[in-house]
């Protein structure tokens, strides 16, 4: 796809650079970003591509059908766990977080879902750590201040002796890609989301539809888009009485 070759070239990354590996997988959600990423390298590398999903039930599911239909592997938790109470647990530490905000020592790890819900069982599953395998991240420079940090650290070369990659071995042991290392905003080119839709008439922003950053971060964000899933969140701090005594904030 011509539009997609464009984009990716004018963002400096080579669909080439994948072709020494046997299998490439790549984490979709359903959404914009890893849709993208998921039809443009599958149509490159059609008999080694997967599509890997981490199982939640609280995600918006986008396009995710589709890619169910196509060689999809659905991650699941080793153990038995409660979404739900992972979510409450870290929807009642908005007060700590918030604190530490505005205190300037704000740490994305306060909030523990993320990790226990999409993380965790990815991390601890050999198959992604299979020699020749890569996995490819939908992560972008402009989703905010610690994945722009990250992707900086690899335009540098900070893990690779100070030469620019796309590509960095994690502690667990897993070889990633970041196709969007270098891309600085926060949506994605008008023309390429269109040809997107063209081709994924489902295909929407996703995440959780209920999240506790969006509750701290509901004054920097500006994104219109999030509108339906930051009102949710809040909604459901104020029932859980982290947010007071009234919905004021929600008007």
């Amino acid at each position: 796809n011509k539009i997609y070759h464009d984009f990716f070239a004018s963002i400096n990354f080579d669909i080439a650079s994948l072709e020494s590996f046997d299998i490439v997988h790549v984490l979709v959600s359903g959404g914009i970003d890893s849709s993208l990423l998921a039809l443009y390298i599958s149509e490159t590398y059609p008999d080694k591509t997967t599509f890997v999903n981490c199982y939640n039930p609280y995600d918006i599911k986008g396009a995710l059908d589709y890619f169910k239909t196509k060689r999809y592997i659905s991650i699941r938790p080793a153990e038995n766990i409660s979404y739900a109470e992972i979510l409450k647990d870290a929807f009642l530490k908005i007060p700590e977080a918030q604190e530490k905000l505005d205190q300037h020592r704000y740490d994305k790890h306060i909030f523990q879902c993320c990790y226990y819900i999409r993380h965790k069982a990815f991390f601890n599953d050999p198959l992604f750590r299979t020699p020749g395998s890569v996995v490819v991240s939908g992560i972008k420079r402009g989703d905010g201040h610690h994945r722009a940090m990250w992707c900086l650290d690899l335009l540098y070369g900070k893990y690779n002796d100070g030469k620019a990659t796309f590509f960095h071995r994690h502690k667990r042991g897993q070889l990633y890609c970041y196709p969007f290392r270098d891309y600085k905003y926060r949506d994605l080119p008008d023309d390429v989301v269109a040809e997107l839709r063209r081709e994924l008439p489902t295909v929407e922003h996703t995440g959780c539809a209920i999240c506790p950053v969006l509750v701290i971060f509901k004054d920097r964000s500006g994104v219109k888009r999030e509108e339906k899933r930051l009102r949710d969140s809040m909604a459901y701090a104020w029932k859980l009485g982290v947010l007071g005594e009234t919905l004021d904030d929600l008007k």
